[in-house]
């Protein structure tokens, strides 16, 4: 009964290391990874300028605001940068 059991649990354990043996190579692996960022970037979609100065306009205010936050004495100034983030433009 022990050999029957032996010779089974050995037919089971050479028939699952086969499956194991077939690692992808690094060669698939990095074409895989290569393939993946090419599907990223075709779908990451540029900006525009407009968007472009939207965005840099919110983190100014966005850093002006913090600094008002931090030392209130500065509210006097925040007027005067929100303004100059409105005015100062990202152009090409």
């Amino acid at each position: 009964m022990k050999k029957i059991i032996l010779f089974i649990s050995l037919l089971l354990l050479f028939s699952f290391h086969k499956g194991y043996s077939q690692k992808p190579t690094d060669k698939e692996t990095i074409q895989s990874l290569k393939d993946s960022i090419e599907i990223l970037n075709r779908s990451i979609k540029p900006m525009n300028l407009e968007q472009l100065n939207i965005n840099w306009q919110y983190f100014q205010i966005k850093k002006y605001y913090s600094i008002c936050v931090k030392n209130p004495k500065n509210k006097k100034f925040f007027y005067g940068w929100v303004s100059r983030a409105f005015n100062n433009k990202i152009t090409k």
